[in-house]
């Protein structure tokens, strides 16, 4: 039964590859970062991952490979949030990055689901990453990571307020990935992306204006008010390839 389970996902795999996706905007990217707060949403998960971690890969509607990583929801993502002291990264010379995320990760990869993750990824020639705040960061050790093993697939990362989780050394490794790009979206009123330990790559970040400045931290950090700032930007609509002529 395992087998033929196994054989079916794997039909669906290819299906999915052998088609030629139409390339997503900002607009669908930060409505699926939004729905991965919610459970049991549409997007069924291809990998078999214990539901504490938040992640889910799918193919959407037109055939990208999504991944996507749930932000904090819970008292075990705040203690996680809250060790944030900066640990060395085994697998960056120098580079240092924050110690709940990165031991997240590091359990994430040991788990038996993840190995299928590998198989996925290597039938793509795109993966889109998206995540908002501590999901962000996390999803950017995760590409980190895949980019190491699967130089021949392109990993696009986008970030909604993501806080401050690596040294400078960390990002000088991630740019010298030539099948990795970065986007960083921020609101003006949220003080979240100035939290932490660590700093932004400036040039790869995309500031978002809203009509209503909110002093509430909290309100102003929630991941539907990006999907409003998003909505309001006049290259929602463009796909990220044409967003990276800003950037890159």
């Amino acid at each position: 039964m395992i087998g033929i389970k196994k054989l079916l996902i794997h039909s669906l795999i290819f299906f999915g590859s052998s088609l030629s996706p139409l390339i997503p905007n900002l607009n669908k990217l930060a409505k699926y970062t939004g729905s991965s707060y919610k459970e049991g949403n549409e997007n069924n998960s291809l990998l078999n991952l214990p539901t504490h971690f938040g992640i889910k890969i799918f193919y959407d509607e037109d055939s990208n490979l999504i991944l996507t990583c749930r932000g904090t929801s819970n008292l075990s993502d705040w203690i996680e949030n809250i060790n944030c002291a900066l640990v060395k990264h085994k697998g960056v010379k120098n580079a240092m990055v924050h110690s709940g995320y990165y031991n997240t990760m590091q359990k994430m990869i040991a788990e038996p689901g993840w190995k299928f993750l590998h198989e996925i990824v290597s039938l793509e020639k795109d993966v889109y990453l998206c995540g908002h705040s501590s999901a962000a960061a996390k999803n950017i050790l995760i590409c980190h990571y895949l980019a190491q093993k699967h130089s021949t697939t392109n990993f696009h990362i986008i970030a909604f307020g993501m806080p401050k989780f690596a040294d400078s050394h960390f990002y000088r490794e991630l740019k010298e990935f030539k099948n990795v790009k970065l986007i960083s979206v921020r609101l003006a009123d949220d003080i979240v992306p100035t939290l932490g330990i660590g700093v932004h790559d400036q040039k790869s970040t995309l500031y978002l204006d809203l009509k209503n400045f909110i002093l509430n931290p909290f309100k102003a950090h929630q991941m539907i008010r990006y999907r409003e700032a998003v909505l309001l930007y006049k290259k929602c609509n463009d796909t990220i390839n044409s967003l990276y002529d800003n950037f890159f």
